[in-house]
């Protein structure tokens, strides 16, 4: 049964920003490094 979708009000929070800077044949790097960095 579908149920429906509800609007939650949640205070800011912080964030985390990494650069990358890439071509197109690297596309990968920020998945593979940014991710690792980010969850370590």
């Amino acid at each position: 049964m579908l149920t429906i979708p509800v609007v939650e009000e949640r205070p800011a929070q912080a964030y985390t920003y990494i650069r990358f800077f890439i071509t197109i044949a690297e596309i990968k790097k920020p998945a593979d490094e940014g991710f690792l960095a980010l969850f370590s």
